[in-house]
């Protein structure tokens, strides 16, 4: 029997969902494991993802679109909900630095069952009834992703505004507020979709579908972009320093610093993959010695020193090689990607490769 589109829809909704879902599961756990927001995100996005992907296996192993159409739609509204709840009390905490209490918890817990009974209550009325029963669970929900798509974007544009370092601790948890109040933000457009128009057309169950495969397809790329651009060698160095004692034995100051200035005389912090751990065994230190030098000498900790490295670097061959396109310029100093490059320049010079280049050549 031929599949209609909304079948198909569903189908690729499936095979997507659940498929992201179980590679953010298993992907990059070792990597983030020293940083708790970002392992927060990472394992709540993954969870939404299979959500989705179970609920809406069991409506195409059911057909319920075309044996119970009302309990369909109120799968489908559930599953947004869900999605909605988890990340909210998984990750509103974030953003909000007074924290979302106890009382603030329950209140929004209180708000969902709310809006999921009269969902589920609309699947078992008459139609006219139901329709606006429906009408009044989205309403509230929409009202509430109101709420927090305020707070998330509030907070953001506060990290935004401060001066972090690339690679830093406070540079992932801005990147990681960005991801989740796109993630509101997408939920929201959608919910608003469905309520003013999908729940009405019948017809658009399947474009709706294909419109939030794009959107966790984007979630899910962003999520691995911020993964692959995170760099824990400061925060592991930092937990190590309380753990254990060092094991290398301590070179003179002037031997150190002879060592650091002729591996920034070569430019082997262009190198893909440099880290504190590699750079201390080069110098046949360790990585607590080699902190405190370039803490003591440069002010800063490791990650931002190689940061500010490539970025004059980056600031050199940008005037000497107008022709050099920005991709280039980011592989050449040693960013793993274009992104990640543009973000630590502009988090530096407070203005982007392209504008300092126009102001520069």
């Amino acid at each position: 029997m031929a599949l209609s589109l909304y079948q198909y829809s569903q189908l690729f909704s499936i095979v997507e969902t659940l498929t992201l879902g179980i590679a953010l599961l298993l992907m990059g756990n070792a990597k983030v494991k020293h940083h708790s927001h970002l392992r927060k995100v990472k394992l709540s996005i993954a969870i939404v993802l299979l959500i989705v992907g179970v609920s809406t296996a069991i409506q195409l192993a059911l057909q319920t679109n075309k044996a119970v159409p009302e309990i369909d739609t109120a799968l489908n509204i559930s599953a947004l909900y869900l999605s909605t709840l988890f990340i909210e009390n998984a990750l509103l905490p974030l953003a909000a630095n007074s924290g979302a209490g106890r009382a603030r918890s329950m209140m929004t817990l209180t708000l969902f069952v709310v809006c999921m009974a009269l969902v589920w209550i609309s699947a078992a009325l008459d139609n006219e009834v139901a329709e606006i029963v429906r009408f009044v669970s989205l309403s509230l929900y929409l009202f509430e992703l109101v709420r927090v798509s305020i707070i998330f974007i509030y907070n953001y544009q506060n990290l935004s505004k401060q001066d972090t370092p690339a690679g830093s601790d406070a540079e992932t948890w801005a990147s990681t507020i960005k991801i989740v109040t796109r993630c509101i933000v997408l939920l929201m457009i959608c919910a608003t979709a469905y309520a003013l128009v999908v729940m009405w057309l019948d017809q658009c169950k399947a474009y709706f579908n294909f419109a939030m495969l794009a959107t966790w397809g984007y979630l899910f790329v962003a999520l691995v972009n911020l993964i692959i651009d995170y760099q824990p060698d400061a925060e592991e160095a930092q937990a190590e320093t309380t753990q254990a004692a060092p094991t290398a034995i301590e070179p003179t100051l002037g031997d150190l610093d002879e060592k650091v200035k002729r591996w920034i005389a070569s430019k082997a912090y262009c190198q893909h993959g440099v880290t504190m751990i590699k750079v201390a065994e080069q110098f046949s230190t360790n990585r607590t010695y080699l902190s405190q030098h370039i803490n003591n000498h440069y002010g800063c900790s490791f990650n931002t020193w190689l940061t500010r490295l490539r970025i004059e670097e980056a600031k050199r061959l940008l005037v000497s090689s107008p022709t050099l396109s920005l991709d280039k310029i980011a592989n050449q100093v040693g960013f793993s990607s274009k992104s990640h490059f543009m973000s630590a320049f502009k988090g530096q010079e407070h203005i982007t490769p392209g504008q300092w280049r126009s102001e520069h050549f």
